[in-house]
C-alpha cells in the first residue's frame, strides 16, 4: 500500500466514522446548481455496477444530489461509502449525498446480500475496514427537506433510479414537476415481450410494494428502462483493461483503486462461482449521458454498441475526455 493509499485509507476510515447520522458528503454542501440550471438526481443502492455508474455521471453532469435507498446496500452506510468515493479532488462542485428512505425487507431470500454489503462498506477493498454508521431509518420529511432545498435551482431534474423505488416515492411529490426524464435500470413490471412471465428485475423485486406504487408517476415524466444485452457470444461486461485505462488521479483514480481492491465481485475472469457481473447500471449512466448508442428492446432499452466500444466509453467518461455529445 503506498502513501496515497493509505491516506486516502485513512480519510475514509475517519469519514465514515463522522458520517454514522445524516449524511451530506464531505462536509456538507459547499455550492447549490446556479437558477435555471439543468440538474440530476442519482437514486442508488450501492452495489458494484451503481461504484461504476456514478462516477460517470458525476465526472459529466451537474449532480443537484445522490440519495442512497436500502437494497444492495443499506442507506446510511451505503451513503458513507459513496461520499468516501467522492471525496478525492476532482474537477466539480461538492455533491450531496443523501441517506435516503428503508423499507426493511426480509433479505433471508438473498443469500449473496450479506457478504456485498460487507464488501461494498469497504468500498470494494478502497478501505480496510468496513464502513459502520447507524441502522436507524431515516425520516420521510427530512429527506424531502433536504431535496427541496438541493433542487431549489433547478428547473430541469432528470433521473436516473439504479435501485428500489422506496425513496422515489416519497420524494416524488416534492419535485413540482420538473422531472423531465427519468432512467431506471430494469424492465418494467409489465408490458415488455422480453421479459419472461414472472420474471422481475432486481430493483423492483426488492420492494415490490414501492416499484407497483411508482409506476403511475413514471408514466407521466418520460421514462427510460435500460437493461444490459443478454444475447450474444460474448458477456456484455466489463474488463480490466477499461479499469486499468483510468486517470491515476481525482475520482478515475478512485474509482480504478477501489475496483482493482476487489476484482472478485466485477471482473468475469476473477468471479466468485456462480456471481454474474453484466453491464446494468453503467447502461442507464451511459444512456443518460447520450441515448444515441441505445435501441429499444421491447419495453426497455439496450446498448447498440460493440462491447469494446461501450468499454471504451465508460472509460472516456469517467476520465472526462472529450464530450459526450460527441459519442
Amino acid at each position: 500500500m503506498n502513501s496515497q493509499t493509505r491516506m486516502l485509507v485513512h480519510f475514509g476510515l475517519a469519514f465514515a466514522l463522522l458520517t454514522g447520522l445524516f449524511v451530506s458528503s464531505a462536509a456538507a454542501v459547499t455550492s447549490k446548481p446556479d437558477a435555471g440550471t439543468s440538474c440530476v438526481i442519482i437514486d442508488t443502492d450501492w452495489d458494484i455496477d451503481d461504484l461504476m455508474a456514478i462516477p460517470a455521471v458525476v465526472a459529466n453532469r451537474d449532480i443537484a444530489a445522490i440519495v442512497v435507498t436500502e437494497g444492495a446496500s443499506t442507506p446510511r452506510v451505503g451513503a458513507a461509502a459513496v461520499s468516501t468515493m467522492l471525496s478525492s479532488p476532482r474537477p466539480a462542485r461538492t455533491v450531496p449525498v443523501l441517506p435516503g428512505m428503508s423499507s426493511n425487507a426480509d433479505v433471508s431470500g438473498f443469500t449473496w446480500i450479506t457478504g456485498l454489503r460487507e464488501s461494498q462498506a469497504r468500498v470494494n477493498g478502497l478501505l480496510v475496514e468496513p464502513i459502520s454508521a447507524s441502522t436507524s431509518n431515516v425520516r420521510a420529511e427530512k429527506l424531502q427537506s433536504r431535496l427541496t432545498s438541493l433542487t431549489r435551482n433547478c428547473t430541469d431534474i432528470e433521473l436516473m433510479i439504479i435501485g428500489p423505488f422506496t425513496s422515489y416515492v416519497t420524494y416524488e411529490p416534492i419535485l413540482s414537476g420538473r422531472v423531465s426524464r427519468v432512467v431506471m435500470q430494469g424492465r418494467p413490471l409489465r408490458g415488455d415481450p422480453t421479459t419472461a412471465p414472472g420474471e422481475i428485475s432486481f430493483n423492483c423485486l426488492y420492494d415490490l410494494a414501492s416499484c407497483r406504487k411508482a409506476f403511475p408517476t413514471l408514466k407521466r415524466i418520460n421514462p427510460y428502462w435500460i437493461d444490459a444485452p443478454k444475447e450474444g457470444p460474448v458477456a456484455y461486461a466489463p474488463s480490466t483493461s477499461m479499469v486499468t485505462s483510468l486517470k491515476s488521479t481525482g475520482l478515475p483514480g478512485t474509482t480504478k483503486r477501489a475496483l482493482m481492491g476487489n476484482r472478485s465481485t466485477w471482473d468475469p475472469l476473477a468471479l466468485t462461482p456462480g456471481s454474474k457481473s453484466l453491464f446494468w447500471d453503467q447502461s442507464a449512466a451511459l444512456f443518460l449521458l447520450n441515448d444515441r448508442a441505445f435501441q429499444q428492446v421491447g419495453g426497455h432499452w439496450e446498448s447498440k454498441l460493440p462491447l469494446a466500444d461501450f468499454q471504451n466509453r465508460w472509460t472516456s467518461a469517467v476520465n472526462n475526455v472529450g464530450s459526450v455529445s460527441s459519442w
